[in-house]
């Protein structure tokens, strides 16, 4: 998954390149929210958008689309 900075020009990739679906902005727009399949499960991450860490288990195995909403919730 990558993160394009119109201002600057730039393309920053903020995983692996694995396999990564049903991407979602946190309600801050600081994190992006994420499902991704590792040994035949699917696990929900939120990784800066700034790429200034990696990213971060939210939900274990099974919770696919458990993202934030516009509002937080």
């Amino acid at each position: 998954m990558c993160v394009h900075d119109i201002d600057r020009g730039v393309t920053s990739r903020l995983t692996d390149g694995g396999r990564e679906w049903f991407t979602s902005w946190s309600p801050a727009g600081d994190k992006l929210i994420y499902d991704s399949i590792a040994r035949h499960a699917s696990f929900t991450y939120a990784t800066p958008a700034d790429g200034s860490r990696g990213p971060h288990l939210l939900l274990e195995p099974g919770s696919i689309r458990a993202h934030a909403s516009a509002d937080g919730s």
